[in-house]
């Protein structure tokens, strides 16, 4: 709802406080509240002419306020009033609705802002990029070593591990996609490999040596 629209329903909401008992100001107010609740959650009646009070209340109506709201026959009164051409809410439906009405109510009694149902939009994608692509390969081959490899140094000879690290690259990170996409699989793979040097040189201090065995990784 604009706000253009919103300030004409709050000045028609806003009329009667001076000839309205306090007694039926908390269930005026939760009232009130279901007006709101319908109005930007649910439907609009053609015109706002039929829209009562908008009163405040004390801080000891909030919870008479929010009750009066949510209560299912309130709601459904104030979608046949406003929209009586509008299809019947379903039990579900008038239960998302009253979620609404503590915030409304406060909102109302001078509280935080009524909320209203809004599109979230989705986030911007990130494209990917060759230093997330490297991260990525090191995570997933660190991942495998810690779980399937369990750590365990017997599983750092290049007979094994270079194999799982092979197949990690073809299945993960394929040398296919567009031109960003291949750019990030290939930092990928590479991260796989800088990850098995890593583990291997953990496991055998004598780099040269290791360097000899480790063999060639695809």
């Amino acid at each position: 709802m604009n706000l253009l629209l919103k300030s004409s329903i709050l000045t028609l909401l806003s009329t009667s406080l001076s000839s309205t008992a306090y007694g039926n100001i908390c269930v005026e107010t939760g009232q009130n509240a279901a007006e709101l609740v319908i109005l930007e959650n649910w439907c609009q009646p053609d015109s706002f002419g039929a829209t009562s009070s908008y009163p405040t209340a004390e801080e000891r109506c909030r919870d008479e306020a929010i009750d009066t709201c949510r209560d299912k026959k309130t709601l459904e009164d104030v979608i046949k009033r406003f929209c009586p051409d509008r299809k019947k809410p379903k039990r579900k439906d008038i239960k998302d609705l009253g979620k609404y009405c503590p915030d409304t109510v406060n909102g109302l009694i001078g509280g935080n802002p009524a909320p209203t149902r809004r599109p979230t939009p989705n986030p911007t994608p990130v494209p990917p990029t060759v230093e997330s692509g490297f991260r990525a390969g090191q995570e997933v081959m660190r991942q495998w070593w810690e779980t399937e490899g369990e750590s365990d140094c017997n599983n750092a000879w290049s007979g094994i591990i270079n194999p799982v690290a092979n197949d990690l690259k073809r299945k993960m990170f394929p040398n296919s996609g567009s031109s960003s996409t291949r750019a990030y699989n290939q930092a990928a793979r590479n991260g796989v490999e800088s990850e098995v040097a890593k583990i291997q040189d953990e496991c055998f201090p004598n780099v040269s040596a290791v360097r000899a065995l480790r063999g060639h990784v695809e």
